[in-house]
């Protein structure tokens, strides 16, 4: 049986900050209590890769900045969310 796909689109800034939110997560020590049933650290991993693949700012010699800078369009200094 194939495998149905499922597309989503997100913003530039968004995927990036996705990113390194499940990069974090995915190398905490504790990440299988974080993540504690299996097809959801699968599903983690996926999400990932899938990002991470189609992202080359993570190798850009400005990342910091850019993450910076993208975290602050998403959520402004002083914003409450």
């Amino acid at each position: 049986m194939s495998e149905q796909r499922v597309a989503v689109q997100l913003s530039r800034d968004q995927a990036l900050v996705l990113l390194e939110w499940l990069h974090r997560l995915s190398e905490r020590p504790d990440f299988n209590q974080v993540v504690p049933e299996p097809a959801e650290r699968v599903a983690v991993w996926a999400l990932h890769g899938s990002l991470e693949t189609q992202s080359t700012d993570i190798f850009a010699p400005d990342y910091g900045e850019q993450l910076t800078a993208a975290r602050e369009r998403l959520a402004p200094p002083g914003s409450e969310f």
